[in-house]
């Protein structure tokens, strides 16, 4: 089975940025700011997301250090979460 994040929850919001924008690049720090969230919890927060591939943490091409970006099963189909039928 699939791992898909909680709606709502954290990880669903920062999956949903990368789907967005596939090339961010985002610290720890900016990711927070971005979700709104006290910087100290993005790393548990995301762990799910991280494990599971939707997002990668690696290190930045220049002086940030580690940066999260969209992970290689971010747009897999089995990792979307499912829509509701129209009525």
């Amino acid at each position: 089975m699939s791992y898909i994040p909680q709606p709502g929850s954290v990880a669903a919001r920062a999956v949903a940025l990368f789907r967005a924008n596939a090339k961010l690049e985002l610290t720890g720090t900016q990711l927070a700011e971005r979700l709104d969230i006290r910087a100290s919890a993005v790393t548990a927060c995301l762990s799910s997301a991280v494990t599971n591939l939707l997002l990668a943490r690696v290190q930045s091409g220049d002086d940030r250090g580690m940066v999260y970006v969209a992970g290689r099963k971010l747009n897999d189909a089995a990792a979307r979460p499912p829509v509701a039928p129209a009525p």
